[in-house]
């Protein structure tokens, strides 16, 4: 049986991955619950798509940098 080691690439992934989860758990969720608009936006709903937009922008980042390194070798 064979194991193999994943890869930097993988293991950076799973690490936002659970970053992320982390800023959508019960504590960090429970202070955008409240009862503050931004424009006519609730706090949480503003959250929620920052956070979201976040995975998105730092996913890329990581996976094009990533990508660009193994271009220059």
């Amino acid at each position: 049986m064979s194991y193999q080691v994943p890869s930097r690439r993988k293991i950076k992934h799973y690490a936002l991955a659970f970053l992320f989860l982390m800023l959508v758990n019960f504590p960090l969720l429970s202070i955008a619950n409240r009862q503050r608009f931004i424009g006519k936006i609730p706090l949480l709903y503003v959250y929620l798509f920052g956070i979201w937009a976040m995975v998105i922008l730092v996913l890329f980042v990581a996976d094009f940098t990533d990508r660009k390194k193994r271009r220059n070798e």
